[in-house]
């Protein structure tokens, strides 16, 4: 992956740093028998090096100090271990559930309401069927302070 990223992005410094990445890689597996494909970049940096002094000639008889900096670059490369629950990148995301918010305090925004069947019956009318219908009736809920005192 650092790879791809450094081969195909447009600064000047990318090419020194892919040449170094290359050749940690190389030594790693050269010196020390690890796989190329395990290999991870585990610590990358750059250091102050040693400054190069030029100097530029200038009219009568002067001369201007040029400072050439470099630097020194280090890159660490590990071994992944084998993993046995499979990858890191390629795992599906389990949804989390739902956590209550700071402001719950046990109650619904509305209160409970209480559903009873009513019957109506219409003695006027002696051949009328009987109707039935439902009402609603509003049962007022406990104080909270109350039911927390219980």
């Amino acid at each position: 992956e650092p790879l791809a990223i450094l081969q195909f992005m447009p600064y000047r410094a990318c090419e020194n740093v892919l040449k170094v990445v290359r050749s940690a890689a190389a030594n790693a597996a050269h010196n020390y028998n690890m796989k190329k494909s395990k290999l991870y970049v585990s610590e990358i940096g750059v250091n102050e090096g040693p400054i190069l002094y030029r100097f530029k000639y200038r009219a009568q008889g002067r001369v201007n100090r040029i400072r050439k900096p470099t630097s020194h670059i280090y890159v660490k490369v590990k071994e992944r271990e084998a993993v046995e629950e499979g990858s890191k990148f390629f795992t599906r995301r389990r949804k989390r559930a739902k956590e209550v918010g700071p402001n719950w305090k046990g109650q619904y925004i509305e209160d409970p309401v209480e559903v009873t069947p009513v019957v109506e019956e219409d003695i006027a009318d002696e051949g009328a069927p009987t109707v039935e219908a439902s009402a609603v009736q509003e049962v007022e809920a406990p104080p909270a302070e109350a039911a927390a005192d219980d």
